[in-house]
């Protein structure tokens, strides 16, 4: 079975790291994109789920 997201930048430990570098260092959104390799718009979405759905979202 070919997972097609096995490469996937944004895995749960990624995600975590946007939430703590933007939320709690106060880091901005764009820096920790570039940080982790991943795009703004990417880095948003997560932030926006975290923040409606919280940890478990």
């Amino acid at each position: 079975m070919n997972n097609p997201h096995h490469d996937a930048r944004t895995v749960a430990f990624g995600r975590e790291l946007i939430v703590k570098r933007v939320c709690q260092e106060g880091m901005t959104t764009s820096e920790v994109a570039r940080q982790l390799g991943i795009s703004r718009r990417t880095a948003y979405k997560w932030l926006a789920r975290y923040r409606q759905g919280g940890p478990a979202a």
